[in-house]
């Protein structure tokens, strides 16, 4: 598939997390997001507009945290980086996505959501 300028990729069927900030409309980015549907703006569009399931996990901030929640997705084990530049075009990461191995997947809600409690904020 093509991710805009980054080029063309072959993608792993899978799992995949991305991290990436709507520091003013939350919401209203998201839902854009999950419907895989308009214009594609972002490296996640285009993505999104081939996923076969769609899930988010919302993290409110007043503060950009994006660098900070992608480092934490990058240190689980089972995780890799499949497309350098991708979401990350205005930082220093590597990367904004995140293939998940299965031992991955499983640990990601766990990584940000105290059981029982809702999202932490780092």
């Amino acid at each position: 598939m093509r991710i805009g300028k980054l080029g063309v990729f072959d993608l792993e069927a899978g799992r995949y997390a991305y991290v990436g900030s709507a520091l003013n409309g939350l919401e209203a980015r998201t839902r854009r997001h999950l419907t895989g549907q308009g214009k594609k703006r972002w490296h996640i569009d285009h993505l999104m507009a081939v996923a076969e399931e769609r899930e988010a996990l919302l993290i409110p901030s007043e503060v950009d945290i994006e660098c900070s929640l992608a480092g934490r997705l990058r240190s689980l084990p089972g995780a890799s980086e499949p497309i350098t530049g991708f979401g990350s075009s205005d930082c220093r990461c590597r990367s904004h996505l995140f293939f998940l191995a299965p031992q991955a997947a499983a640990r990601v809600k766990e990584l940000f959501t105290p059981a029982g409690e809702g999202a932490e904020r780092p």
